[in-house]
C-alpha cells in the first residue's frame, strides 16, 4: 500500500469518466480537424455544421439563428470564436432562446493555441457539470 497522493495532472479527462458525457459542437469559426480529433480522441462526441445540416455545402454560412436552436434542443455545448454572436441583438436573443453554453475561443488564435485549450474545457465540464444547468436554465 503506498502512502503517495495521487498524482494531478493537468490532462483533460477523459469522456469515460462521465455518465454521459457532454457533447460538443464546434462552429465552423472554430471547426479544425485537430481541435475535433483532439476531443474526440478523449472520447468526447463532437458534431459539426456539416453534421447538424446534412452537408458541408447546406452549413456554410448557415446564420447563428439558423444552428443555435438545433443546438440547444440537442443539448450540446458550443465551442465558437464569433464574440459577435453576443453584439448583434437578434443574434444575442438567438443564444439566450437557445440555452446554450458557449466557449469562446481567441479569434486570432491559431489551431495550436486552440488544441491547448481543450484540455481547460475539458477539465471545466468535469469539475462543474451542474453548472452547465445553471447556465443553460432548466
Amino acid at each position: 500500500m503506498s502512502s503517495e497522493s495521487p498524482s494531478t495532472t493537468s490532462e483533460p479527462p477523459p469522456a469515460s469518466s462521465w455518465a454521459t458525457p457532454p457533447e460538443f459542437y464546434l462552429d465552423e469559426n472554430s471547426v479544425s480537424r485537430s481541435v475535433r480529433k483532439l476531443l474526440a480522441g478523449l472520447g468526447y462526441p463532437v458534431h459539426t455544421p456539416a453534421e447538424l445540416f446534412g452537408s458541408r455545402d447546406e452549413a456554410l454560412g448557415a446564420a447563428d439563428e439558423r444552428w443555435l436552436p438545433l443546438v440547444g434542443q440537442r443539448g450540446w455545448l458550443v465551442i465558437a470564436c464569433d464574440i459577435r454572436i453576443f453584439e448583434r441583438p437578434h443574434e444575442y436573443e438567438a443564444y439566450l432562446k437557445a440555452k446554450v453554453a458557449v466557449f469562446l475561443l481567441p479569434g486570432e488564435s491559431k489551431i495550436e493555441e486552440r488544441k491547448r485549450l481543450m484540455p481547460a474545457i475539458s477539465r471545466r465540464c468535469a469539475a462543474r457539470p451542474a453548472s452547465f444547468d445553471q447556465v443553460c436554465g432548466d
